[in-house]
């Protein structure tokens, strides 16, 4: 006999954060509600989700009604996967070796969960998503179904981004020290990128939210593609009204940066921000003309906090109402992307949904050639010229809305959740995950 069970193939969503978008502060939360909530109203799959970490899995009280949400959509989260972080390498150079010359992906944090993955699902997956995770990448690599990935940034990217944040306010060691360093991080560098790697090519396809990063994927035998970034939040109705109320121009708001404050985009961005365009500033306005907020947790690391401590920058940490410092900032500059971590950031998108004059450097657009100078945002080359349209964006309150509502139309039109999902959707389909009847004798 053959017990017909359901027509809807089983996908299991991995993910290290859990889905929420009021009280959070970090975009991982609300990309994985935007993404999660799209699939429940397709209908299309039997959803569960994972949440795979290191960290406690207690959800956040601001998160609990939007899960119930999820549940009352039939979205089933299972038990959580704690695991536990492994010791450095420093501490176990066998392991180190044998990675270096057998398994590389062996060293990865999660690499080898697969199993404990399949134990909390209790009933058959046919198919996994991981969505902007590391350790849930690594974890479902070696889950018997086929794999999709919605991905950011390659490990070894932010490897050497970390190296260069130091490199450039000239923290690196020094004389031998520095040569050990050196060899090390070159040894460690290249068998991070091996271990990554082998872990993608692994999936049936990664698609990425920067050009460049899907580029590079595909130039290593990965099938990778680039997929953009999403943002499920719609611009107030009368934003403009409420910028011209709200907008404070003596002295002249500046949003300087969002998010946690010691993450590596970040750490690059306060160096473009103290080195060249807050001095370039300071020779374009009259001094006190201007103060820029920067917002998010945690702290800049150490050796950034010289940069940033000057009368025109103000360290504002966590907010009651982020959008409302936003809607009362004339200009939304974006200072990272200048060095050579370049990667896509929903800020953009952030700023956007709230009609924001986005001022950043031109390199942005090798991840998101969406963002166009003129339209959707002011783009220089240099901290100079970056400088120059602070200046004046600041000056023209036309320029400002015509900036802003470019934003608007670009997020409507390129960064939907449902436009994005639909065509995650459509690639896992095409990859083999197709509505069936599955039969069991």
């Amino acid at each position: 006999m053959f017990e017909t069970r359901s027509a809807r193939k089983h996908l299991l969503v991995v993910s290290s954060v859990w889905p929420h978008v009021e009280g959070s502060f970090e975009a991982a939360n609300v990309v994985a509600h935007s993404i999660v909530v799209q699939l429940a109203a397709a209908g299309e799959f039997d959803l569960s989700y994972a949440y795979v970490n290191a960290n406690s899995a207690q959800v956040p009280a601001q998160a609990e009604p939007e899960l119930t949400r999820l549940r009352e959509a039939g979205v089933r989260f299972l038990e959580p996967l704690l695991l536990p972080l492994p010791p450095s390498l420093r501490e176990r150079p066998l392991a180190f070796f044998k990675a270096l010359l057998t398994k590389p992906e062996s060293i990865l944090f999660g690499y080898g969960a697969g199993d404990a993955l399949r134990a909390r699902a209790q009933r058959q997956v046919d198919a996994v998503l991981t969505i902007w995770t590391e350790v849930g990448l690594n974890a479902a690599s070696d889950v018997g179904a086929l794999r999709f990935a919605y991905h950011g940034n390659p490990d070894h990217k932010v490897f050497d981004a970390q190296h260069e944040v130091m490199r450039l306010v000239g923290a690196e060691p020094s004389g031998l020290r520095a040569a050990v360093d050196w060899l090390r991080r070159g040894l460690l560098r290249n068998l991070l990128e091996r271990a990554h790697l082998a872990t993608l090519r692994r999936y049936n396809f990664v698609a990425d939210v920067a050009v460049n990063d899907a580029a590079y994927y595909a130039s290593q035998g990965i099938n990778a593609f680039y997929l953009a970034n999403m943002w499920p939040m719609a611009p107030p109705a009368d934003w403009e009204a409420r910028r011209d109320a709200l907008e404070a121009v003596n002295p002249g708001k500046i949003v300087g940066s969002v998010g946690n404050m010691s993450a590596t985009g970040n750490s690059l961005g306060f160096v473009s921000l103290g080195k060249e365009v807050l001095p370039a500033l300071e020779r374009i306005l009259l001094r006190d003309s201007f103060k820029i907020h920067i917002f998010g947790g945690r702290e800049p690391k150490p050796f950034l906090k010289p940069l940033l401590a000057h009368p025109a920058v103000v360290l504002r940490g966590f907010v009651n109402d982020l959008n409302e410092e936003i809607m009362s900032a004339p200009v939304f500059l974006i200072s990272n992307n200048h060095h050579n971590f370049k990667v896509g950031h929903t800020r953009f998108l952030h700023a956007w949904s709230l009609g924001a004059c986005v001022v950043a450097f031109r390199d942005c657009r090798e991840s998101m050639p969406e963002i166009e100078h003129g339209r959707n945002a002011l783009l220089g080359d240099t901290g100079e010229e970056v400088a120059a349209m602070v200046a004046q964006a600041l000056n023209d309150r036309e320029l400002r809305r015509r900036i802003g509502r470019g934003g608007i139309e670009t997020l409507q039109q390129k960064f939907s959740p449902a436009t994005i999902t639909r065509a995650l959707i459509e690639h896992m389909q095409a990859a083999g995950l197709n509505s069936a009847n599955r039969q069991l004798t």
